[in-house]
């Protein structure tokens, strides 16, 4: 049996902007990020960057500029970071990987400002995994990502997996980053409150279908999709 996870997608992402990539459980959000990301190959299609096709998943190979400037930030922070390495050495790899800083010494003092940046204490960088939260386990998986210089991060329902006190800390970080950095974000959510927060744009997907994509409040105050409006309905008012 064959099942198609996209079909015929086509979307947008404005430089500088969020899309925010909305649908229910098994629409295809998750398979979009990863085809972003060269983690998944699709069967057709082309992607571009700037105007420039994109090398597919098979022959994206390490050195390929892209693989650098997407970057992805999972949704389960506690399988993303190998607990077998302390923080500095999960930090640094991105910078040595993609060649962005060779002395060992400086690499240090990049991951430590990035820790700061991302809101923890510098003794952060010799500690493991383990001994942090989930909330804080996720802030060391976008230190990660941002250390890599991206130009486009891919954020896959980054805090789902986190208390609710803690998701609004994450959300407000991400957004405050992305401005900072200049960043272009693709936030894959199926939770809406949080995609408005965090989204210029929105892509709706059912059953691997574009349903609807536009401006993020013209889509909240008069959705035109009838799945979108089915979608709203069932939101809690924000």
């Amino acid at each position: 049996d064959s099942f198609t996870a996209l079909d015929s997608v086509s979307m947008s992402v404005r430089p500088g902007t969020v899309m925010g990539l909305v649908g229910e459980s098994g629409s295809g959000k998750s398979t979009m990020a990863k085809v972003l990301t060269g983690l998944v190959q699709p069967s057709a299609g082309t992607m571009t960057l700037d105007g420039k096709p994109l090398p597919d998943a098979k022959s994206r190979a390490r050195k390929d500029p892209s693989r650098r400037i997407i970057q992805m930030v999972f949704q389960d922070p506690y399988s993303s970071l190998n607990s077998r390495h302390r923080v500095g050495a999960l930090l640094a790899e991105p910078l040595w990987l993609y060649g962005l800083e060779d002395d060992a010494k400086k690499r240090r003092a990049l991951c430590a400002a990035m820790l700061s940046l991302v809101g923890l204490a510098p003794d952060a960088i010799d500690k493991y995994p383990h001994q942090f939260s989930g909330g804080q386990r996720q802030r060391i998986a976008v230190a990660r990502a941002l250390l890599a210089r991206p130009r486009f991060l891919i954020c896959d329902e980054p805090t789902s997996a986190l208390d609710v006190s803690i998701q609004a800390q994450v959300l407000n970080l991400l957004k405050d980053l992305q401005s900072t950095f200049g960043l272009t974000m693709l936030f894959v959510s199926h939770n809406l409150a949080v995609v408005r927060q965090m989204s210029d744009d929105i892509t709706v997907l059912q059953g691997g279908k574009v349903m609807e994509s536009g401006g993020s409040e013209p889509f909240f105050t008069n959705p035109q999709a009838d799945y979108s409006k089915n979608l709203l309905s069932l939101t809690p008012t924000l």
